[in-house]
């Protein structure tokens, strides 16, 4: 009876535990804010690796994600703070990078689920603003315009499509 009781017991964990599986992963954890010493916490910025201050790497569990987060000057070139953590999703934006434009510094964060993918250069997220310097939705009008304008051009032009 103790051995059936056992064996039963036994393949239920194993099942419980097989049907469970939790996602977990590292993370690079620092943060620096510009000062009059630039160089103070660079680590963080640039070689988030070289950190020794405080707790530089933790555990992160699912739906937890590791994010980067980052804010510049208004010139875009210049980081004025940066931080690395895991974070749950709610406190991020939507997709695994973004950018605002919005208000006098830009700021961008990326987010991942693997170990230590948040350990990208902030120059990273800078050239995604540089890139996407648009305004916000402006994507999503200039399809439906082009849609709508090219036939009424090629009419125009008289010209027709060859398929």
């Amino acid at each position: 009876m103790i051995r059936l009781v056992t064996t039963v017991l036994v393949l239920f964990m194993v099942k419980y535990s097989a049907g469970n599986k939790t996602e977990i992963f590292s993370c690079y954890s620092c943060s620096y804010i510009l000062s009059s010493d630039p160089t103070y916490d660079i680590e963080c910025v640039n070689s988030p690796q070289d950190v020794t201050k405080g707790s530089p790497e933790i555990t992160c569990q699912a739906p937890y994600q590791c994010v980067t987060k980052a804010t510049f000057n208004p010139d875009r070139k210049t980081v004025r703070s940066l931080s690395r953590s895991c974070l749950p999703p709610g406190s991020v934006c939507e997709g695994p990078r973004c950018c605002t434009l919005a208000g006098v510094y830009p700021e961008c964060e990326h987010k991942c689920r693997m170990d230590h993918c948040n350990s990208g250069d902030a120059k990273d997220l800078s050239d995604i603003m540089m890139v996407d310097d648009r305004p916000a939705g402006s994507a999503f009008i200039l399809s439906p315009t082009l849609a709508i304008l090219l036939p009424v051009a090629m009419s125009i032009l008289n010209l027709r499509f060859w398929f």
